[in-house]
């Protein structure tokens, strides 16, 4: 099944700003986080429901994530028919939960 991927605006600022940051810290870090993404974006869209279901949210909600290799991020997202809705690129230890304000739009 193919699904199409929506990614909120709030989930691609953080994207774009992750990606930046690590940039900054070293020439070239940048792409490879993006690269780690873009990985895992594949383990999702060929399984999304090997991924691990989200604590702390309602299990109605059926939010998932997949982990980000080598980074400490996970991707956020929510299966809906057809749809995969990316909510959050999460950062494993700054602002835990911070994005799940987001689930109720």
């Amino acid at each position: 099944m193919s699904h199409r991927v929506i990614v909120l605006d709030e989930a691609e600022d953080e994207l774009i700003a992750a990606q930046e940051w690590y940039e900054t810290q070293r020439a070239g870090l940048g792409r490879e986080f993006r690269n780690a993404i873009d990985e895992a974006m594949e383990r999702l869209l060929k399984a999304p429901l090997a991924a691990s279901p989200v604590g702390n949210v309602a299990a109605s909600i059926g939010a998932r994530r997949v982990l980000v290799k080598r980074f400490p991020y996970s991707i956020v997202f929510i299966e809906d028919n057809e749809d995969l809705w990316i909510v959050a690129f999460a950062h494993h230890r700054r602002r835990p939960g911070y994005w799940r304000g987001r689930l109720e739009s």
